[in-house]
């Protein structure tokens, strides 16, 4: 058995609740790693119109190692690194 004091009691209880909102906050980000079907055709249509895996973390809250383990896992080609830039000028208009 533990005994408690009564005169410590009300701090001890204050204590344990900030623990549980603590608890339940880290074990919903835990949990961020199972993607769900419909979010994973979300994500996977998404990347396939050209965003990039890091836009899609912050879009979809998930970590990039998931979204990558998951593109991975739908045999989805990932193709990082390339500068998409604007076609230039050939010629410009002489005054």
């Amino acid at each position: 058995t533990v005994k408690i004091n009564p005169a410590q009691l009300i701090d001890i209880i204050e204590t344990l609740s900030i623990y549980a909102e603590e608890l339940s906050f880290l074990m919903d980000n835990f949990n961020r790693d199972i993607i769900k079907k419909e979010e994973q055709q979300k994500i996977i249509s998404t990347f396939l119109k050209g965003i990039t895996i890091k836009d899609l973390s912050l879009q979809f809250r998930y970590k990039e190692d998931a979204i990558r383990d998951l593109l991975i896992k739908n045999n989805v080609e990932i193709i990082e690194g390339i500068n998409m830039s604007a076609p230039k000028w050939k010629f410009r208009k002489k005054r």
